[in-house]
C-alpha cells in the first residue's frame, strides 16, 4: 500500500479509536455499607428551640409547679417515709410538680405517676395526687414560699410531716424537663409480661 493511501486511512483509525473510548465506563466505586442501629430510638420532640428556664412568679399554684427535693433527713418526721423496707431505696425524697397539673413521685428511684391539683379544705390550702394506680393522697401546705415547702399529710391514726426546697425555677415547656411524666413512663414496669408490639408502643 502506497504511504499515501496510509495517510487517508489516518481520520477512520482515530475516528474508531475515539468511539471507543467513549463507550467503556469508568468501574463502578463500591460504597461502604452503613452499619445502621439494631434498633429506632423514640422520643417526645418538642416543636422550636426553647430549652428555656424561667424564675416563677404568680400565686400558689405557679409557686408549686417545680421540684421540691427533700431538704434534710432531720426534717422527716418518720424515717419510714424515706426508704422502702428491705432494698435500701428511697421511698419520697423528692416530688415533682407541673403547670399542666401532672406530677412525678420520686424521680430517682421508683417513681410514682400522678395529676394534681390544689384545693381549700378545712380553709388549709391542701395538694391532692390522684395516683394512676387509683390511689389519692391529700397534702396539707404548712409552709410555702418560693424556695421553701412543708406538707403535712395523715395516714389512718398516724400524721406525717416533710420540709422540702427548691431553686425557684421551671422548664417555660415543661415536655422538656427530663422529669416530666411523659419523659419518664418507659421507668414503669409493666404489670405483666409484653409483647414486641406493647413494648415498642410504650
Amino acid at each position: 500500500m502506497r504511504p499515501r493511501n496510509y495517510m487517508l486511512l489516518l481520520p477512520v483509525l482515530f475516528f474508531l479509536c475515539c468511539s471507543e473510548a467513549t463507550q467503556v465506563s469508568p468501574a463502578p466505586v463500591k460504597k461502604k455499607k452503613s452499619r445502621g442501629a439494631g434498633f429506632v430510638f423514640r422520643e417526645r420532640m418538642i416543636k422550636g428551640t426553647d430549652t428555656a428556664m424561667v424564675q416563677l412568679r404568680g400565686g400558689v399554684d405557679a409557686v408549686l409547679a417545680q421540684h421540691w427535693f427533700l431538704d434534710d433527713a432531720n426534717d422527716v418526721s418518720d424515717d419510714k417515709l424515706l426508704w422502702e423496707n428491705g432494698n435500701g431505696e428511697r421511698l419520697f425524697p423528692s416530688l415533682s410538680l407541673f403547670a399542666d397539673s401532672t406530677a412525678l413521685e420520686n424521680p430517682r428511684g421508683n417513681v410514682k405517676m400522678a395529676t394534681w391539683r390544689r384545693e381549700l379544705h378545712d380553709k388549709v390550702n391542701t395538694i391532692i395526687l390522684n395516683y394512676d394506680n387509683n390511689e389519692v393522697k391529700h397534702l396539707r401546705i404548712r409552709e410555702l414560699s418560693l424556695l421553701r415547702l412543708k406538707l403535712s399529710w395523715r395516714d389512718g391514726e398516724d400524721s406525717f410531716w416533710m420540709r422540702f426546697r427548691a431553686d425557684g425555677l421551671a422548664h417555660q415547656d415543661v415536655h422538656n424537663d427530663p422529669f416530666h411524666p411523659d419523659n419518664n413512663k418507659w421507668r414503669i414496669k409493666p404489670g405483666k409480661k409484653e409483647s414486641t408490639d406493647e413494648i415498642i408502643k410504650r
